[in-house]
């Protein structure tokens, strides 16, 4: 039996069982709640700064003390908590993530922050362009790539396991509920035009420092969007 197989049957026996972590001294050393049925294997066999080091830097480069942080397809909520340490006491972390699997691990991640970090607020909503639903595919195998349905890319590694409809809503329509984003990371698969075209009252007014995960087929979409907002990219 070859490494492969092996590590999909550890997938799979493993997959109900949730088990705490912690991040990396850097990043504030605090509890997140994962399980291989979300993230794969290597947040239960890998030592935490090899989980996804440069996201964990990123979040220390753009959160400031008392920022408000808005995860926009936060899976199981490295950059979340990552961001609420570095935000301290007086900032916001909003979770945003469509998958119920992965949102119950955020709720046990948000029950265990420490003083002084910034309080995690878990929505289980999936961000679109417009309010309604949306066909939400969800991966076999690695669940981070898990999207809308038409979106998505090779990384859903063995295919989609089922499809989902569930309630949308836009970033913008937000704001008369939550104070506006100082940082915004968004990564959902494909669909960075969709979240981006129900942002533009946030990129307009609030101008959050952006974080935006791109494949190559939205790369050039998604910079000209920014640009047309001022940004540099």
């Amino acid at each position: 039996m070859n490494a492969a197989n092996i590590g999909r049957i550890a997938e799979i026996v493993l997959g109900p069982l949730g088990f705490s972590r912690r991040l990396p001294q850097g990043s504030g050393g605090g509890l997140i709640r994962v399980s291989s049925r979300v993230g794969g294997l290597k947040y239960l066999f890998k030592a935490s700064d090899r989980w996804d080091p440069e996201l964990l830097d990123i979040a220390g480069t753009l959160v400031s003390r008392n920022d408000s942080v808005w995860d926009v397809g936060a899976n199981v909520g490295l950059f979340s908590k990552a961001a609420a340490f570095h935000a301290g006491t007086q900032g916001i972390v909003l979770s945003i993530e469509a998958d119920f699997d992965v949102i119950a691990l955020l709720h046990a991640t948000a029950r265990r922050s420490s003083e002084s970090e910034a309080k995690m607020t878990v929505l289980p909503v999936e961000i679109a362009d417009r309010q309604g639903v949306l066909s939400f595919a969800i991966a076999r195998r690695a669940r981070a790539a898990n999207a809308i349905e038409e979106f998505g890319s090779t990384q859903t590694g063995g295919g989609v396991s089922e499809v989902r409809t569930l309630p949308c809503m836009t970033l913008d329509s937000l704001l008369s509920h939550l104070p506006a984003p100082d940082v915004l990371k968004i990564d959902v698969k494909g669909a960075e035009i969709l979240v981006l075209n129900g942002a533009k009252q946030i990129l307009e007014q609030a101008r959050p420092k952006v974080y935006c995960e791109v494949l190559a087929k939205t790369r050039e979409q998604v910079c000209e969007l920014f640009e047309g907002f001022g940004y540099v990219v």
